[in-house]
């Protein structure tokens, strides 16, 4: 069953949609925008430590979003090697479409819990919490033993 869903929700990630630009966006992208939009003028840095990604990775992204025309790059008026981000007014539509997606699906589920909603949240995320720490304990071993 696990492998069943993951496979579907990593389905979901890699179709693009559109979010009401007109542009193709995969779902590292439209995170990226997420992140970026609730983060006002953060850096590269700073974005890699809130996505759990590294440095490379995040500036690699950006560029793409620039290209796509969603991110702008902007210097700080006090460090003019600091680089920070910010979404355009193409971006900021991917943002709230987003938003809007986002609550649909909280509605659906909503809809589909019932009153039982709290309850299956909370199950669900300490089932989550816990299989998070599992992994992070797998992958330490594997670090120290170099053994899978």
């Amino acid at each position: 069953m696990l492998n069943r869903v993951v496979g579907r929700l990593a389905a979901l990630q890699q179709a693009p949609r559109e979010y009401g630009t007109g542009v193709p966006l995969h779902g590292g992208e439209i995170h990226t925008i997420q992140a970026i939009g609730k983060s006002i003028g953060v850096n590269v840095t700073q974005l890699a430590e809130k996505t759990g990604v590294t440095k490379g990775a995040v500036s690699q992204m950006v560029s793409k979003l620039v290209a796509k025309g969603m991110v702008r790059k902007a210097h700080a008026e006090d460090n003019a090697k600091e680089v920070l981000l910010c979404l355009t007014d193409l971006g900021w539509t991917a943002f709230r479409s987003h938003e809007e997606f986002d609550m649909e699906v909280l509605e659906a589920v909503r809809e589909y819990c019932g009153d039982d909603l709290e309850t299956k949240l909370g199950a669900f995320l300490s089932v989550m919490t816990d299989f998070d720490a599992i992994l992070t304990l797998r992958e330490r071993r594997q670090e120290l033993t170099g053994c899978d």
